[in-house]
């Protein structure tokens, strides 16, 4: 880190842009104390020119991490332009999620599911989309969501819990 910040004090450097890139990343792996470090380097990478998928998604992190939702939710936007991965929709749709806008949550959640064969981002997906029915209201729904986890899953302690707050929220304490 330090040897990269001081290629950043030479004048009219060739690599800028590419240094920032690497400081950024580096700060980011250091720890949440530095993610304010590595969003000032990484946007000053984007600012001259850099673009990276990985960039956007260590943006969004760190936002997110900050409490900088808003932030947050741009980056997930920019990185599923630039590379359309499920798990970006997941990430995105979690916050989205936390700020009551289900539309486009479950639009995002569903979508993910359909794109990817990575069980780990159906599994994120399903636990998602349980959650995001429940705060609805739409307890069939989310009731079907925990079930297909637990389906894929059995052992899965947030499958169950969720399920379990379904149950709850609908007034059946028996079955929660």
């Amino acid at each position: 880190v330090q040897d990269l910040q001081r290629v950043l004090l030479i004048e009219n450097g060739t690599l800028r842009k590419e240094v920032h890139y690497v400081l950024g990343k580096a700060y980011f792996h250091r720890g949440r104390f530095f993610y304010d470090s590595a969003m000032k380097h990484l946007q000053a990478a984007e600012a001259e020119g850099m673009a990276q998928l990985d960039m956007l998604e260590y943006l969004a992190l760190a936002s997110e991490s900050l409490g900088m939702v808003d932030e947050a939710i741009g980056y997930y936007r920019e990185a599923i332009a630039f590379g359309d991965e499920a798990v970006h929709k997941v990430s995105l749709a979690d916050l989205l999620i936390e700020i009551g806008e289900y539309p486009e949550a479950n639009r995002l959640l569903s979508e993910a599911r359909s794109d990817t064969s990575d069980v780990s981002t159906i599994r994120h997906a399903l636990l998602s989309s349980g959650r995001a029915y429940r705060e609805q209201g739409r307890y069939d729904e989310s009731i079907a969501s925990y079930e297909e986890l637990i389906d894929m899953t059995p052992v899965s302690a947030d499958a169950h819990y969720g399920l379990g707050e379904t149950y709850y929220a609908m007034g059946d304490s028996n079955l929660a």
